[in-house]
């Protein structure tokens, strides 16, 4: 599981706020046709589609009111992290209903193998730093250690690049170690720490 909760931090932290903008995609699907991406998935004996544009379809879906109940079971599949940030092994809906419902982050469900697999939301401009936010990569608890992280940030990168992205950046909590060693693997480099409500945030950032 990787690290979670960076939404509220950078409303708090740094005053972000900025407008989502939901995309749908309906032009043809076709295979991947990037030799590295492709390869990078082959090894996973993942058979992702993607449209003329190399852009995910049917694998990032928006959390709506109704896929709520799906997204907290994702979150307390993870009670070690739960303790870790908030000091309760779970979480109630109402606790997430304004983290995912809401007009300043795009939220989505992760739909790999016909399943729910994880979360990820993504903060597009920090207006302190001009710079897009990853603020969540969650992995169901059945699912970690198999290679559904490492692949979901792959996915989730190319399709920053596709919008025009250069560079992306997260924040994680100095006591998370795995969410470290996962991200320093992704290629992030530490850049800075911030403080947050007595904890200390340990920032990291790729640039494509």
């Amino acid at each position: 599981m990787v690290r979670r909760g960076w939404r509220r931090r950078q409303s708090k932290l740094n005053s972000s706020v900025r407008n989502t903008h939901r995309r749908r995609y309906n032009r043809p699907q076709q295979e991947i046709r990037r030799p590295a991406l492709r390869n990078r998935l082959q090894k996973q004996n993942r058979k992702i589609i993607f449209n003329s544009d190399l852009e995910v379809v049917s694998i990032f879906q928006p959390i709506t009111e109704e896929l709520l109940n799906i997204a907290l079971s994702i979150i307390n599949s993870n009670p070690q992290y739960n303790i870790l940030e908030n000091g309760n092994p779970t979480r109630i809906l109402n606790d997430i209903k304004n983290e995912f419902l809401n007009q300043n982050t795009e939220s989505y469900l992760i739909l790999l193998d016909n399943q729910y697999v994880g979360i990820i939301d993504f903060l597009s401009n920090n207006p302190n730093d001009n710079c897009p936010w990853i603020g969540l990569l969650m992995i169901h608890g059945k699912f970690r250690s198999q290679g559904y992280g490492k692949l979901v940030y792959t996915l989730f990168e190319e399709r920053l690049k596709q919008q025009g992205y250069t560079k992306v950046r997260i924040g994680v909590m100095e006591e998370n170690k795995a969410a470290k060693r996962f991200w320093i693997a992704m290629g992030f480099r530490f850049y800075a720490k911030k403080h947050w409500e007595n904890k200390v945030i340990e920032c990291y950032e790729k640039c494509f």
